[in-house]
């Protein structure tokens, strides 16, 4: 934790990497942990901590300010959350003179170069323990991973490792878009019975948002029909129970469509495939898997 030519106190912890690794078999976690290759892919995951006279902190910041095995703090001072992380440099170092930023990256480059030499071995461990994880969906991330077509890796934001947002709405149009595309099809017992339940549920809600009578069709980008949704706000009329309770619903079909149709809903759907797709590996489509 350096002292920078300006007077400026900085610090680190590796927090975010520890929770992140501490559950690195989660199915949301999976590519997160399989992203981590070199040193550098631990910036994201390195939180940067101010360090500021004690006289300025709260009781709380001085009782919180350091976690057993820190450093020896500099009298007087105690660490703060700066909402940075290391990846983020370019903002929380805006202003800094040519002298501090030298300085901080002397630091982590020289003197806190363990720390990463560190993190990426337990990093690097945690891939083979999730590569010998016996669970099927694991194995199915993993191998999503391996081929590139994990979602992470075809649409989410490279410095974070988050996937694409979704919410009810996208499910909403999802769904109606499947709802449409299997009415011409000759269904198995699975997706006759998907398409007779999701029959049920338009009819019910329908009373309620006449809108998803004439909504969507399979020419429509579903990100397209669920902003159109969205914008007029359709799911206001329902109370917050309802809202939830139809969300769930929700999550259950995209699942259900995701397991009865295989490798033929990509093919076959490729717009309300990948918001199924997302559904399915969140920690509510997991819940599914899970029973």
């Amino acid at each position: 934790m350096p002292m920078l030519p300006s007077g400026r106190h900085v610090a680190i912890t590796r927090n975010p990497l520890q929770t992140l690794l501490y559950d690195a078999a989660s199915v949301v976690n999976v590519h997160k942990v399989l992203a981590i290759c070199q040193k550098s892919d631990l910036y994201p995951l390195t939180e940067v901590l101010w360090l500021i006279p004690e006289d300025q902190a709260t009781e709380e910041q001085v009782r919180e300010s350091f976690l057993d095995g820190s450093l020896p703090r500099p009298p007087g001072f105690v660490a703060v959350q700066s909402g940075y992380r290391l990846s983020q440099s370019d903002k929380f170092a805006v202003g800094w003179s040519d002298e501090d930023l030298q300085a901080f990256w002397a630091f982590i480059h020289v003197r806190a170069d363990h720390l990463f030499e560190e993190g990426l071995a337990i990093a690097l461990a945690a891939h083979r323990l999730i590569r010998a994880e016996p669970d099927s969906y694991v194995k199915l991330m993993v191998a999503w991973w391996d081929a590139g077509v994990h979602p992470a890796q075809l649409g989410a934001t490279a410095e974070e490792g988050e996937l694409p947002g979704w919410d009810s709405y996208d499910m909403l149009a999802a769904i109606d878009q499947m709802r449409a595309h299997m009415q011409a099809m000759e269904l198995d017992d699975r997706l006759l019975n998907d398409r007779m339940r999701e029959t049920a549920i338009w009819s019910h809600y329908t009373q309620l948002m006449p809108q998803l009578s004439s909504w969507t069709d399979l020419t429509t980008p579903t990100r397209t029909a669920a902003a159109q949704a969205r914008a007029g706000k359709w799911l206001d009329v329902l109370g917050a129970d309802a809202r939830a309770t139809l969300h769930k619903q929700l999550v259950y079909e995209c699942v259900a469509l995701w397991n009865h149709f295989g490798r033929q809903l990509e093919q076959d759907c490729p717009g309300p495939y990948k918001i199924i797709d997302l559904v399915v590996i969140s920690p509510e489509g997991g819940e599914y898997f899970a029973r």
